[in-house]
């Protein structure tokens, strides 16, 4: 059992890490109002003690909280709902990092099953991470077709009704 265990958070590991490098939009899309700039009632993570060479450049966040026993994949960054001709998606884009604190929106995605559909909601669950399970993505542009690093927390990180902090400077 305890095997299995870790066998499902690496899964959860990797597929957070591949939510960071694939899912930023490449902002051909256009807008059709939902989401973005933290808007609505969820959680933040505050990241603090950035260095300066990071400023201007953007940021998205990957990572796999523990709540209530079991594990929700939260991902940060403005997710916009998107119309592509007769399709309707939701993207993300990446925060600018403006000083040495960014505070970033906080999501999840879960199956309605009255419609069949996966929804995107704000983070309000109480938990925490595993050591190396938070990946930061971060871009050149907010469109995220820049990469320029993937770094991960060796700490974990405790979030209250989604609200959680953590210093740049407990990374790797």
């Amino acid at each position: 059992m305890k095997r299995f265990g870790f066998l499902l958070a690496m899964l959860a590991l990797v597929l957070a890490f591949g939510l960071v490098l694939v899912s930023c939009d490449d902002g051909t899309t256009t807008s059709s109002g939902s989401g973005g700039g933290g808007g609505g009632s969820g959680g933040v993570l505050t990241i603090t003690d950035i260095p300066q060479e990071h400023f201007g450049k953007y940021t998205t966040i990957s990572l796999s909280v523990r709540v209530d026993g079991s594990w929700v994949s939260v991902y940060g960054g403005d997710f916009v709902t998107t119309t592509v001709g007769n399709t309707i998606s939701t993207r993300q884009y990446a925060i600018q990092i403006k000083s040495s604190t960014v505070v970033i929106p906080l999501w999840y995605e879960y199956v309605d099953y009255t419609t069949y559909s996966v929804k995107t909601a704000r983070f309000t669950g109480s938990g925490s991470t595993e050591t190396n399970s938070t990946l930061l993505g971060l871009w050149e542009d907010r469109a995220c077709t820049a990469y320029l690093d993937a770094p991960f927390w060796n700490i974990p990180i405790t979030f209250t009704n989604g609200n959680g902090t953590v210093s740049y400077s407990t990374i790797r």
